[in-house]
């Protein structure tokens, strides 16, 4: 969709300012459910050609101070890797939760490596 290509092309521009030095680092409290399922939002469609069954899992009230832009750039690196390796009829999970004083997010396929 327009929203997922937009999405992805303010990603790339994102990145390539980091490469270029002229990013600024702007951390705000997240809701790390709504991060989390925008970013599996995006590679649904991938997921449902493949017949990859996806699943978020997150504490409630989960809530992190990360720059938002970063936080979308890596998981949606590793969930677009994780979709492209999995097999047809693999599984892919994404699962966050409290650990000690943090906060573990985790990103598990059944897919190749």
């Amino acid at each position: 969709s327009f929203n997922n290509v937009n999405t992805l092309l303010e990603n790339l521009l994102h990145w390539s300012r980091v490469q270029m030095n002229t990013f600024s680092y702007q951390p705000e409290v997240v809701d790390l459910a709504v991060l989390i399922g925008d970013n599996l939002s995006l590679v649904e469609a991938t997921a449902i050609d493949k017949q990859i069954t996806v699943n978020g899992f997150v504490c409630d009230n989960l809530y992190a101070f990360v720059d938002k832009n970063v936080f979308n750039v890596v998981l949606r690196n590793l969930l677009g890797n994780a979709v492209k390796f999995i097999n047809a009829q693999g599984k892919l999970e994404v699962r966050a939760k409290r650990t000690g004083n943090g906060i573990t997010i985790e990103v598990a396929d059944n897919g190749v490596g």
